[in-house]
């Protein structure tokens, strides 16, 4: 991955407390980042701290730029909204849209369609 600045952000805090160092971890290089990847499927899901879960993101909060990581292999791929890239997110898998600062994120895990956690930090 060659921008993780906004995934650091992200993890460090949007993540349980006991699991953030692990996940900052993963980022650091290849071999962590497929874990990362992987952790996408089921993982992450217990790791998210509830307490920056929200309803939904505002219509301003859809149209910031976005970055898509999947499961699937596919990273750091840069999107002009993140409803374009949700729009783009396919059925398998679990997936992560971030904005570029880190501070927004949408999250679904395997097997959870329409299932997806709005996280804002």
């Amino acid at each position: 991955m060659k921008n993780t600045k906004h995934l650091v952000k992200f993890v460090r805090e949007a993540v349980i407390k006991r699991k953030r160092e692990r996940y900052v971890g993963y980022l650091v290089n290849k071999k962590g980042q497929t874990k990362f990847l992987a952790a996408l499927d089921h993982d992450l899901l217990r790791d998210i701290d509830d307490s920056k879960a929200v309803n939904e993101l505002s219509e301003k909060e859809w149209l910031m730029h976005g970055y898509f990581y999947s499961s699937q292999g596919a990273y750091d791929i840069p999107n002009k909204t993140i409803t374009e890239a949700y729009e783009k997110a396919p059925w398998e898998g679990g997936w992560l849209i971030l904005s570029e600062s880190g501070g927004l994120g949408v999250y679904r895990p395997e097997g959870r369609i329409d299932g997806e956690i709005y996280i804002k930090l």
